[in-house]
């Protein structure tokens, strides 16, 4: 996980939720400025659980502070770099990476067949990767299916392009 200056992050102590926004950041160590401790004692030896948000997901960590200086409201404190951390989803449903072949057609041009391939799905949607260019909100009927040794079942599915992305192999649709 990499740290920055300005970095806006959660601390986690015990039960306690703590903002802070980090300081410093050097090979071994950053520093944070925690805000609103409320008494909340940071002191040397004191393991924590640093999170970090950004667009697609949350980073979760530990760190161990290595030298607090504590203020009426806010606290600084030196935290040991993390040596790993730990990719969270971030989303309402967990998004599952899949290849799944699929037929489709869209809604507006009736039964031409396409072929493209779902690289990911979750209870909110899934991604579309095609050769074909598709235009936003339009309307596709998927067929897929899905099998194993011990299982095989086809399933009709009906979706509207929300989010659509140029790829070096065609194209990405996200679709709800």
């Amino acid at each position: 996980m990499k740290f920055f200056v300005n970095q806006p992050i959660k601390i986690i102590s015990e039960y306690l939720e703590f903002n802070a926004n980090v300081d410093i950041v050097s090979s071994n160590d950053f520093t944070a400025t925690v805000f609103e401790i409320g008494g909340e004692a940071f002191f040397q030896g004191k393991t924590v659980i640093i999170e970090v948000a950004n667009s697609d997901a949350v980073y979760v960590c530990e760190a161990t502070v290595i030298k607090a200086f504590a203020g009426s409201r806010n606290c600084s404190c030196v935290f040991s770099m993390p040596v790993s951390s730990t990719r969270m989803q971030r989303r309402e449903s967990v998004r599952i990476n899949i290849k799944l072949p699929v037929e489709y057609y869209m809604e507006e041009t009736g039964e031409k067949l396409y072929f493209g391939k779902i690289i990911d799905l979750s209870g909110n949607g899934m991604q579309l990767s095609s050769e074909i260019k598709l235009e936003l909100d339009a309307i596709l009927h998927m067929k897929l299916v899905l099998k194993n040794p011990t299982f095989h079942q086809t399933m009709n599915v009906k979706a509207k392009i929300i989010r659509q992305l140029k790829s070096a192999v065609g194209y990405q649709y996200g679709l709800s």
